[in-house]
């Protein structure tokens, strides 16, 4: 090891070589800023990447509620989550197109779900149902329902089951998923198809914004037990229990995380795939087992989310206009026109640079 020059990130040349990188990739078109659902640790208030994350052992709320259709007062679509809390952002219901579901009688009421789920969920809840009919996941399309919570909530739209045949399956719940496309990345890419509204009612702190309603000022995670309790109170709780699986936490404060839609940089990984995926395949792997694990990685691997809050990591290169939003990336300390301290913050923010368009 090189100790008397060792390998430390808030250092000028650190940061510089980082800088050249991500000019590199402003150069080929690579580097974007948008709006995605990301990892986020409310304790520490940033985002994470996906290879960031540890997975531990978790015990999470499952329940079973109810959405009643709007086409029929006493039929009801059966949904599963281990995360109530993201009952405040659901804006719609996925069903798969090719599932067969069924129509059943329970007590006075008709629920919706899957045929090959029904007699999992009749056991777990010890209830007795008459199959009353069949239906078609594509025929489900389009069918309004109406949120249990709507009163809690406030936010009012028209909240419609939407067709999935990727991120719906027959491994757990009841074959319909409740879509929150502000706090899921499935949800997401299917909130983006469908044109739905992007809703993520939580600031930076991890709680809920004045747009949650009822929840507002509440941790996110902690309101998921005033949720169960207004679901039960307005009858809309089929089930409730509790479950314990693997749940991404922070690597640096080990507390558990939650997904929102926030607004960050990215590198566009999904263009470089096929190149890399190819590259993968001319490289000779010890031991071979490294090459599969790394190809499965490469190949699920999103766009890469570059940008952290607050003081995490080095400060991005990036310069953007307040009036025209044009930007410029800086690639070292010499094309910067004014001396500076260190490039690290807080010394960097008081860098401004005149807009080469406006």
């Amino acid at each position: 090891m090189d100790w008397d020059n060792p390998y430390v990130t808030y250092t000028d040349s650190y940061i510089e070589a980082s800088w050249k990188t991500i000019k590199t990739a402003h150069e080929k078109g690579l580097l974007h800023e948008g709006v995605y659902v990301v990892p986020y640790c409310a304790r520490c208030e940033t985002t994470l990447a996906n290879y960031e994350l540890e997975y531990e052992e978790e015990t999470d709320p499952s329940i079973y509620v109810k959405f009643r259709s709007q086409a029929n007062e006493s039929e009801y679509f059966i949904i599963w989550t281990t995360t109530p809390w993201t009952l405040v952002s659901n804006m719609a219901i996925m069903a798969h197109p090719v599932y067969t579901y069924v129509k059943v009688k329970v007590g006075k009421e008709t629920w919706i779900l899957a045929k090959e789920r029904l007699d999992t969920l009749m056991t777990l809840l010890g209830e007795s149902a008459t199959v009353a009919g069949e239906i078609s996941g594509k025929k489900l399309e389009k069918t309004a329902y109406a949120h249990p919570l709507q009163e809690k909530i406030g936010k009012k739209c028209e909240r419609r089951v939407v067709l999935s045949d990727e991120f719906v399956t027959l491994e757990d719940g009841t074959g319909l998923v409740h879509c929150a496309p502000g706090h899921g990345p499935e949800d997401f890419i299917i909130g983006k198809r469908f044109g739905i509204e992007i809703f993520s009612p939580v600031d930076s702190s991890g709680k809920f914004t004045r747009e949650a309603g009822a929840y507002a000022g509440m941790s996110v995670r902690e309101a998921s037990k005033k949720v169960i309790e207004d679901l039960e109170q307005a009858g809309a709780l089929a089930h409730k229990a509790s479950v314990t699986h693997r749940y991404p936490h922070c690597w640096r404060c080990k507390s558990p995380l939650i997904f929102i839609a926030t607004n960050q940089w990215f590198i566009s990984v999904t263009k470089l795939k096929e190149q890399m995926l190819a590259q993968i395949e001319n490289c000779d792997w010890n031991p071979p087992f490294a090459k599969v694990r790394f190809r499965e990685f490469v190949a699920s691997a999103p766009d890469w989310c570059i940008s952290r809050q607050r003081y995490w990591g080095i400060p991005l290169p990036i310069w953007k206009c307040g009036s025209c939003g044009h930007i410029r990336v800086i690639g070292s300390k010499s094309e910067l026109s004014h001396s500076v301290q260190e490039l690290h913050r807080p010394w960097i923010d008081a860098v401004r640079l005149k807009c080469e368009k406006c």
